[in-house]
């Protein structure tokens, strides 16, 4: 919960930027970006002749497994990456992925599930985080999470994320849009008091790089694009 630029994509503190060669590729996406319909998200199937399985369905490298909750999903349906029971709702995925896409979306939503519940549970267990996050944004995430302890305010409420598109700027990294509604969630003390600060109930947008890293795809850094303009 970065305080100054509310909380990065929902529960990262980390803010570096991507580059401007990542923005502007994101601003130029073509086939690959969706816009983000309320109330939809689950990508139906593909009825065109060069549509194949690899659009929605990844290969099990695109996220790693943890401790916290079932292994990485490998298919990238909203509903199905949605968890009401932990309060974490996946309201919007593009359609017509390619694999490497599919894969790079995957890493992200790990990240983003991952982040959700170690702050929602508080309990010192980072190893979902450690496998979908990376570099500085791992370190700093590890920072503010001990920082997060010692004050004794965790999150509680509900949790909703938007993949707008996912731009693949090389073999090994990808720039993923997100919309991440953080309206629902609020802090409390360990007595119950609510410590919410003012910023964090709000949309948030962020342009996420995600990297290639031994094998699976995970967060590197997050860049914020604006508040409630998603």
């Amino acid at each position: 919960m970065t305080r100054s630029l509310a909380r990065l994509s929902g529960r990262c503190r980390v803010a570096s930027a991507l580059g401007a060669g990542v923005l502007a590729a994101s601003l130029a996406l073509a086939g690959c970006s969706s816009s983000s319909p309320k109330g939809g998200g689950t990508i139906p199937p593909l009825n065109t002749a060069g549509a194949s399985a690899a659009s929605t369905t990844a290969p099990a490298a695109s996220g790693g497994a943890s401790s916290k909750g079932s292994a990485a999903p490998t298919t990238l349906d909203a509903q199905k990456l949605t968890d009401e029971s932990i309060g974490y709702y996946v309201d919007f995925v593009p359609q017509r992925l390619d694999t490497t896409q599919t894969q790079a979306a995957l890493g992200y939503l790990a990240y983003d599930r991952a982040t959700w519940e170690a702050y929602r549970d508080l309990d010192g267990d980072l190893s979902a985080v450690e496998a979908s996050t990376t570099g500085a944004a791992l370190e700093n995430y590890r920072k503010t999470y001990r920082e997060a302890q010692e004050s004794g305010g965790r999150e509680v409420g509900t949790s909703r994320v938007t993949v707008m598109s996912v731009e693949i700027q090389s073999d090994s990294e990808a720039a993923v849009d997100v919309c991440s509604d953080q309206t629902q969630i609020k802090q409390v003390s360990e007595s119950g008091k609510d410590i919410t600060q003012p910023d964090w109930r709000h949309t948030h947008s962020y342009l996420v790089s995600v990297k290639l890293t031994d094998g699976a795809w995970k967060v590197a850094s997050l860049e914020k694009k604006g508040t409630d303009i998603c």
